[in-house]
């Protein structure tokens, strides 16, 4: 999931898609990305670390790019519970 290229295209697409969606603020887009991509609200730590990770990136495409692309390689979104 870390190198697939498929994984990566799809990482740039819901960043984009978020994006789109949710404007420009960070907490916005966080919220966006857990309610698509684990149909729940992020927790309020998954909030701040969230915003720690853009932050530190430069909260540019390519920061957004990267967190979705961690998020989505997350053992939530890869396994059913």
């Amino acid at each position: 999931m870390m190198n697939n290229p498929f994984v990566l295209d799809r990482a740039a697409a819901l960043a984009q898609r978020v994006a789109d969606q949710a404007g420009d603020g960070v907490e916005p887009r966080i919220n966006l990305l857990y309610r698509l991509l684990y149909t729940r609200p992020p927790r309020a730590p998954e909030i701040a670390i969230g915003q720690n990770i853009i932050e530190q990136a430069g909260n540019g495409q390519r920061a957004w790019q990267l967190y979705a692309h961690v998020l989505l390689c997350g053992n939530e979104f890869i396994y059913i519970d």
